[in-house]
């Protein structure tokens, strides 16, 4: 799994395509897309009410078939600020949070089982990519190691390489923003 830095600039970058026609920061969409790029790692609460953390992690909350369902429910109801054009909010939204699953497929798992439910409720096999492009972070099986493991050294270095890639991912997807507001005037 990634960790929160690389998804929260993954979110802030889908925040900016949401936001093209703008030019001032809307601070509370902005969370918005922060919590919204991390919200399929809500399963790790589920686990922290039973002392294990990654009990639950990686199944329903990270499968495609979820990605759609939240989309679709937060497209109706906040509609992302996109002129209550619902089809334009849940493609930003659904393209928001998938991109969690998909950073998750590429990223290096060390704790069973490997991968995520990509397919639920359909399958409930858990599915990875053959080769990782994103190192895994360490964490710990009971809520005491885990929250003493992700100030780990290791971890750092993980969230050190994860601003790197995502911030140069970013500056072309600003570079693409900069080209769709050239063509806008």
């Amino acid at each position: 799994m990634s960790t929160p830095i690389g998804h929260s600039i993954t979110g802030y970058w889908f925040y900016h395509f949401s936001n093209i026609e703008r030019r001032e920061t809307d601070w509370r969409r902005l969370v918005f897309f922060l919590i919204f790029a991390n919200l399929a790692d809500i399963d790790y609460l589920f686990g922290f009410i039973h002392g294990q953390p990654n009990l639950y992690h990686h199944q329903f909350t990270h499968s495609i078939a979820f990605a759609v369902i939240i989309a679709g429910v937060f497209a109706g109801l906040e509609r992302v600020d996109l002129k209550n054009r619902f089809w334009a909010s849940f493609l930003i939204l659904f393209a928001a949070y998938g991109s969690h699953v998909l950073i998750d497929y590429f990223t290096l798992d060390t704790t069973p089982p490997y991968g995520e439910q990509l397919f639920w409720p359909f399958d409930k096999n858990y599915y990875i990519s053959k080769f990782s492009i994103f190192r895994d972070i360490h964490k710990g099986d009971t809520t005491g190691d885990f929250l003493r493991n992700l100030f780990s050294t290791y971890n750092w270095i993980t969230g050190l390489t994860e601003i790197g890639i995502f911030v140069s991912i970013g500056f072309v997807v600003q570079f693409i923003r900069k080209l769709m507001l050239g063509r806008n005037k």
